[in-house]
């Protein structure tokens, strides 16, 4: 009879329960046990017996956790959540290959009816194949329409089905080594991130809602910061960049890239900083998404170049070669190449070559 001794000793319940370092609604529960085992009836006077009564009911097990076991509960899924976030705040990629790296930024795909596939196929068999070349993608993979944008899937000759069989095939039958892949608001709708979060089976890929902030190492212990996010903050109907550069002065997080998408134009920006010895460089993808029937109706431009911008990132470098952007992924490719030292010349014909070959020709 330890909680009905506690009574007696202190006075009641919610003494008792203060004194033995109880929650209160506990301390009943666990007194209500005790005088049922007890055989007591909970009645005021101990001794008296109750009658029998005519009927009988089971008692239930609880349906519901205690508030306690939800409390501790909640704490364990806070206390997980944040390491999560710690781990994600620059997180480490090392680099195991002493020479420059790159990455092609796959601006938003929205792979469907509107995409510019040869140019995606193009980019993404670059990736395939390129050594020192990976891949990232900065959000927005399918249209995935949602709510009142549903009327825009009925003019699309595309089911969501074959939108999300697209999306496997970028994500895991590409051939593509994925550094990082980003969420961006198309991919939220209709839990269409956890669909493609499903779709990593290997759990391979590094998937960040919106952004992400990581730090690439070397062998040699040289750094590169970068910060990439679906968009940043900020709007200029003058500078299309406005958002990734002000980011650098704005955040303050000491980034050397910063880059982003979902707005459809694209540009590549950089300017010295000097009190941080820094050179960011800011950069917009414009994305693979061509004809825009709402940006045309809107009057917005179609931007021929900048669907997937590529950089490349020499540690070796100080200030601004440190990091190279490229919206011309074929010039880009072949510059990591020779910076690589795995870039072949073409073998040029000579001018007398050329010559004696037109002579034989018109002598025929």
């Amino acid at each position: 009879m330890k909680f009905e001794a506690a009574i007696g000793e202190y006075g009641g319940q919610r003494k008792a329960a203060r004194a033995l370092n109880m929650p209160y609604n506990k301390f009943v529960w666990e007194l209500q046990k005790e005088r049922e085992g007890s055989g007591s009836v909970g009645m005021r006077d101990a001794g008296a017996r109750a009658e029998k009564p005519l009927i009988e009911l089971p008692r239930f097990p609880r349906k519901h956790p205690d508030t306690e076991d939800i409390l501790n509960r909640l704490e364990r899924d806070s206390r997980r959540r944040d390491k999560r976030m710690q781990a994600e705040r620059w997180f480490r990629v090392q680099i195991n290959d002493p020479k420059p790296i790159g990455v092609l930024w796959f601006g938003d795909p929205h792979i469907g009816v509107l995409c510019d596939i040869t140019r995606l196929r193009r980019d993404v068999t670059y990736c395939a194949t390129v050594p020192g070349l990976y891949g990232a993608n900065i959000g927005d993979v399918s249209d995935n329409w949602v709510g009142s944008l549903m009327r825009i899937a009925a003019e699309q000759d595309i089911s969501r089905r074959t939108e999300r069989q697209l999306a496997k095939w970028f994500l895991s039958e590409a051939g593509i080594t994925w550094l990082v892949w980003l969420f961006g608001n198309h991919d939220e709708w209709n839990d269409g991130s956890e669909v493609l979060r499903l779709m990593d089976i290997h759990n391979r890929v590094p998937m960040f809602d919106w952004s992400a902030k990581f730090e690439m190492v070397w062998p040699s212990g040289r750094k590169v910061r970068v910060h990439a996010a679906h968009d940043f903050p900020g709007h200029s109907m003058w500078n299309v960049n406005h958002g990734p550069s002000r980011a650098p002065r704005m955040l303050g997080d000491g980034a050397d890239l910063y880059v982003c998408g979902h707005k459809h134009t694209w540009g590549i920006q950089q300017f010295e900083m000097p009190e941080s010895g820094k050179a960011p460089l800011s950069i917009r993808t414009r994305g693979y998404k061509r004809h825009d029937p709402h940006a045309r109706r809107l009057g917005y431009p179609d931007d021929r170049h900048g669907c997937g911008i590529l950089t490349i990132f020499n540690p070796e470098c100080e200030g601004p070669g440190k990091v190279l952007a490229f919206a011309d992924v074929d010039q880009g490719v072949r510059v990591l190449q020779a910076l690589r030292g795995e870039y072949v010349v073409p073998e040029r014909t000579s001018r007398k070559r050329v010559v004696k070959t037109q002579k034989r020709r018109h002598e025929a």
